[in-house]
């Protein structure tokens, strides 16, 4: 991400588990010129969207594939 408040990247990861589900990892490395943003302010805010992002994709994975048609 480049040209807003911070910079930074992101990486997600898929990696199948012995009982046949997927492990999701997501990791994300950011840098501004505050301080206090990314201490305090980005950390917060960037884990409530990332945990409801990911609770959508389960969500929808969980959905019968006709309602998905």
């Amino acid at each position: 991400m480049k040209g807003g408040a911070s910079e930074g990247s992101q990486w997600i990861t898929l990696k199948e588990t012995p009982d046949g589900f997927t492990e999701v990892s997501h990791l994300t490395l950011y840098k501004s010129d505050s301080k206090f943003r990314d201490t305090i302010l980005y950390p917060k805010l960037h884990t409530k969207a990332i945990s409801e992002f990911h609770r959508n994709v389960k969500r929808g994975a969980e959905l019968p594939k006709q309602i998905l048609s």
